[in-house]
């Protein structure tokens, strides 16, 4: 089994704060909470919960590619049926 430990609050906290927090400027605590949330979701594969804290335009850059809505989701749920564990952490996200 592998473990990819993978570290881009910075680009995900810009995509999930955009809209799926209700503010101009969200406070660091509020992102990393969303982004805490979201890594939880994926680690359970867990649409669901995905879903709570990202918005229908929601995209995220992985691997050099692009993906939309379900995708990544999908891309971590086929990892996870080849037994590829991941281990996201947010420590200092970089809202400006």
């Amino acid at each position: 089994m592998s473990v990819k430990f993978i570290g881009y609050a910075a680009l995900m906290s810009g995509l999930i704060a955009s809209g799926a927090i209700a503010c101009d400027r969200p406070p660091d605590t509020a992102v990393t909470q969303a982004l805490v949330d979201m890594y939880a979701a994926a680690a359970a594969d867990d649409l669901t919960a995905f879903h709570a804290v990202t918005t229908p335009d929601f995209y995220a850059f992985e691997a050099g590619r692009r993906f939309e809505g379900d995708a990544l989701m999908n891309l971590v749920k086929a990892g996870h049926t080849k037994g590829t564990v991941w281990v996201w952490t947010v420590t200092a996200p970089d809202l400006s």
